[in-house]
């Protein structure tokens, strides 16, 4: 990230190549300069930013070039970002993300810019989107202390891998979702090892908080206590992330976007990737009206007040603490190439323990536990 204008409160680009120096570089303020106090707090912290939020002064390309190419530099800085630097945060540059924030993956779907590379492991996995380079940031370079991303159905908790959160009082239950037990059968080496690492964990998470771990079946949980007349969760939120993200994203970003390009470009159609544009072609394909919206955000809304009720019940007033319980699930062991082939992108369809938060508005954090040893190809 280059000066900053006091005047016009913008910033400037500086060059990422210095005289002499064959290979890119980064401007990175010191920290001797800064102190920080009470009103600035984040005095001289380093951060990034992920390229969908506006800098003033800079342009943001929501990972499509001729988005970029189009239109100028921002007048005015994204109300995140904007608290960020008033509570003394450093930004130190952009960072990619997927295109449009959708959930894209190397290197299949890349086009228009090169995912980040993923420094763990053997340097050769997906970074996962659409926050990837925040979350290959932080992985990657230990001068940089914060990275700010953006999450929808997983933008931030699949890139960043590592997160932590410390609560002033802990709450008094304990539950897993999809938690191996000591009796697991492993498939192969990789999970049991990975199976040993989440067991490990949570006997120390059962230990700090003096607490026993109780399993939640929350699909089972459902099937009990919802109306008769609604179906599996399976079923009703089969189309609601999908739908969601297309009508949305089409109305308030594709639309004026495709507008804008046409009016200087003799009425063409700028160039997408292929999931945003698959994407945005089944939020086409739906009904003109707002009923499958509303549908969606009904069905978003029966999930929300079911896990508030049944799952995650909110702390009271008497409480330091938000809900009455914490619940850890676990992703699975995940090995993916950056140079495996895949089908053409459809919408992403389905409901998993990924979308919990995002649907029942809940807090949602990832926590680095180890390592477990794959076979690299």
């Amino acid at each position: 990230m280059g000066p900053f204008d006091a005047a016009t409160s913008t910033f400037a680009a500086l060059p990422a190549t210095v005289p002499g120096i064959a290979s890119p570089g980064v401007a990175v303020a010191s920290r001797l300069y800064y102190t920080k106090t009470a009103s600035q707090p984040l005095a001289g912290v380093r951060i990034g930013i992920k390229d969908f939020f506006d800098i003033a002064g800079l342009q943001t390309s929501n990972g499509n070039r001729a988005f970029e190419d189009l239109y100028p530099p921002r007048n005015a800085t994204a109300l995140p970002v904007q608290r960020l630097i008033d509570a003394g945060a450093i930004l130190v540059g952009k960072m990619k993300t997927s295109q449009f924030v959708n959930g894209e993956v190397a290197t299949a779907d890349w086009v228009d810019y090169h995912e980040p590379f993923n420094p763990r492991g053997d340097g050769y996995q997906d970074t996962s989107p659409s926050s990837s380079g925040p979350g290959s940031g932080m992985g990657s370079y230990p001068w940089l202390d914060l990275a700010l991303g953006s999450d929808t159905g997983g933008s931030v908790r699949g890139p960043a891998q590592e997160a932590l959160t410390f609560l002033p009082q802990f709450p008094p239950k304990l539950q897993t979702i999809g938690f191996p037990t000591p009796n697991t059968t492993a498939a192969d080496s990789t999970e049991a090892e990975a199976n040993a690492i989440l067991l490990a964990f949570l006997a120390k998470m059962e230990s700090f908080l003096n607490l026993t771990s109780e399993p939640v079946n929350y699909t089972a949980l459902w099937d009990r206590v919802k109306d008769p007349s609604l179906p599996s969760l399976d079923v009703l939120l089969n189309r609601t992330y999908p739908t969601l993200i297309s009508k949305e994203q089409a109305k308030n970003v594709r639309d004026p976007f495709y507008a804008d390009y046409a009016a200087v470009n003799d009425g063409r159609v700028p160039f997408i990737d292929p999931v945003p544009k698959a994407r945005w072609a089944f939020g086409d394909s739906l009904s003109a009206s707002e009923s499958e919206l509303d549908i969606a955000i009904a069905n978003k809304t029966i999930f929300q007040n079911f896990w508030e009720t049944y799952v995650l019940s909110a702390g009271t007033n008497e409480t330091e603490y938000c809900s009455e319980s914490i619940i850890l699930y676990s992703s699975g062991v995940n090995i993916f190439y950056r140079n495996t082939y895949l089908d053409p992108p459809k919408p992403p369809f389905g409901f998993d323990d990924s979308q919990i938060s995002i649907f029942a508005e809940v807090p949602d954090f990832v926590v680095p536990l180890g390592s477990a040893a794959y076979h690299t190809e």
